[in-house]
């Protein structure tokens, strides 16, 4: 008939369960703690070459015709004035060569250039010659300012922007970026994302 289990493997069981719950909760349990009460032995390295600006700033606040890259990554290279100085001429020479090395990823992003007032023309037969593909579109002096107040004080013209899918400005590059940098970066995220 039906016996009950005698009272050692009942001990038994209870152990097991026990260590169960316990293998379970245990890793749970210990990143908590290490995360609050030893927050020195968080790693804090980043996998990123570019510096997030945090919290994102809206493409839309720039200008509204930066709304007709929603879902694409976007590269944004702006110009102070009306010519280009040696750091605005390095981002556009990165540019260009980061999304030719993209490959069959290439579609998935854009390359503009958003300027404030009338180019030099100089530097519009340059963009012509050497950069027919890039958009140029024409924004206030106040959208380069916000460019600049979220790169931490970037002079326009100084920094390469990269806005994702969804319309936000999300990270940018210094002067002296190495292109494969901001190649490691896109290739990365074109990799993670399913939106653009």
């Amino acid at each position: 008939m039906n016996e009950q289990p005698s009272r050692p493997d009942q001990g038994r069981s209870r152990r097991q369960l026990l260590l169960i719950v316990t293998i379970a909760f245990a890793p749970v349990i210990g990143a908590y703690l290490l995360y609050f009460y030893l927050p020195a032995m968080v790693p804090t390295a980043r996998s990123n070459h570019g510096q997030l600006i945090s919290p994102p700033l809206e493409a839309s606040a720039l200008g509204p015709e930066l709304a007709d890259f929603a879902g694409r990554w976007t590269m944004i290279a702006p110009v102070a004035g009306t010519d280009c100085n040696e750091a605005c001429d390095h981002h556009l020479y990165l540019a260009r060569q980061v999304h030719v090395a993209l490959g069959k990823d290439s579609d998935r992003v854009e390359r503009v250039l958003l300027h404030s007032g009338l180019l030099d023309a100089g530097l519009s037969a340059r963009l012509a010659d050497h950069y027919p593909a890039m958009k140029r579109l024409p924004v206030s002096p106040e959208a380069l300012s916000l460019l600049a107040a979220a790169a931490s004080g970037c002079a326009p013209g100084d920094c390469l922007f990269l806005a994702d899918p969804l319309g936000n400005v999300m990270m940018y590059y210094e002067p002296g970026t190495e292109g494969g940098d901001l190649l490691a970066d896109l290739k990365h995220l074109l990799r993670l994302s399913n939106i653009g």
